[in-house]
């Protein structure tokens, strides 16, 4: 849990509500399909604007705007039902898990001044996707042909235009615990459908010490990027961590190893198994194993990677 009926989701944090006119008119690039009241509980959906998305398969980018801040509790199943039922329907994301923000604000390192920014926000836009708005109990959830880098940088799209309204903060992604302001986000939006995938800007890169001798970086959001659909459910791309002694790498040459694997394992698909070596930073060898928990939160499914040469 979750996965539910949105296939994507980002959002936009803002330092007060502003009106679904105000959204419309930040989009006006993009076609509006229909607009929708809000719906029984603000946690399913606020006052929205819809486009369309592959409307071929029934596909739909709901833009609402929130008059909550971001609730990364996400809800008690005794005391907050209704939050906690929108949250497992996937409505704030398919991977997102509670204490997103958090995490996000605390591993901001990409954009450290959201560290504060965030505590600004007292409402936010969110945009999602999906495939099942008003279709039959046999729709699909994943179309033929899901893909998930066309939605992802949709959205991102989206979420750049709202980025223009005044009282917009900073764009965040719940899934991969990301936060940028205008300037970071468009610095890494491609320019051209050749240049790299940003997954920057989707899937974040976080830091721990795990003791005197240990330290651990980790992907947080990989499971956006891609996943399997098949009879037995659906398994999303695993994140990676890095455990390794401290000092011993530079954590950008960490950084890098961890996105070219997560890239790897994107292109190539689930192909690493336990007791794999891979070259690594610092020159040497790195052996993967293959988890379902993971050292931090959120859960999440991961291969963890060490210094061969390393004992500890």
């Amino acid at each position: 849990m979750p996965r539910g009926l949105f296939t994507q989701c980002v959002c936009v944090l803002l330092q007060e509500p502003v009106g679904i006119d105000a959204v419309a008119e930040a989009l006006k690039a993009y076609p509006i399909r229909d607009r929708l009241a809000p719906a029984d509980h603000w946690a399913k959906g606020g006052p929205a604007v819809t486009l369309d998305y592959r409307p071929d398969v029934n596909g739909v980018a709901m833009v609402d705007v929130v008059d909550q801040p971001w609730p990364d509790a996400l809800g008690d199943p005794q005391n907050e039902t209704e939050l906690f039922t929108a949250w497992s329907q996937g409505h704030f994301g398919p991977t997102t898990y509670p204490g997103s923000l958090l995490r996000a604000s605390q591993q901001a390192w990409a954009w450290k001044a959201g560290r504060e920014v965030v505590l600004q926000h007292r409402a936010f836009v969110r945009a999602r996707i999906t495939y099942a708005l008003n279709a039959g109990p046999d729709a699909p959830l994943f179309p033929p042909g899901w893909d998930t880098i066309g939605e992802l940088e949709f959205l991102t799209k989206v979420a750049h235009a709202i980025l223009g309204l005044p009282q917009a903060l900073c764009y965040f992604n719940p899934n991969g615990e990301v936060l940028r302001d205008k300037a970071s986000l468009e610095s890494q939006l491609p320019s051209s459908p050749d240049d790299p995938i940003p997954i920057e800007l989707w899937a974040n890169v976080r830091i721990y010490q795990m003791d005197p001798a240990g330290e651990l970086m980790d992907t947080v959001g990989n499971g956006q990027l891609n996943a399997i659909v098949s009879a037995g459910g659906l398994d999303d791309l695993r994140d990676i961590e890095a455990v390794f002694p401290a000092k011993r790498f530079d954590y950008r040459e960490v950084d890098e190893f961890l996105r070219d694997l997560s890239l790897y394992l994107y292109d190539k698909g689930d192909v690493i198994k336990d007791g794999d070596t891979i070259p690594g930073p610092g020159g040497v060898e790195w052996t993967a194993s293959l988890h379902d928990e993971p050292v931090t939160p959120p859960k999440r499914r991961t291969v963890r990677v060490g210094p061969a040469d390393t004992t500890e």
